[in-house]
C-alpha cells in the first residue's frame, strides 16, 4: 500500500506509458505466480 503513495511510482507510470506499464504489471504477476508455484512444488 505504501508504494501507491510514493511519487516514484507515479513518475515511472508517466515515463513508461500504458503499454509498457501493462507489460510490467503482467510480468510482475507472472513472477509472483512462478514464485508461489516453485515454493509449493519444493515442499
Amino acid at each position: 500500500m505504501f508504494a501507491l503513495i510514493t511519487p516514484d511510482i507515479w513518475r515511472l507510470a508517466d515515463v513508461f506509458g500504458s503499454v509498457r506499464l501493462s507489460l510490467v504489471a503482467v510480468g510482475s504477476v507472472a513472477a509472483t505466480a512462478a514464485t508461489v508455484v516453485i515454493g509449493v512444488l519444493s515442499l
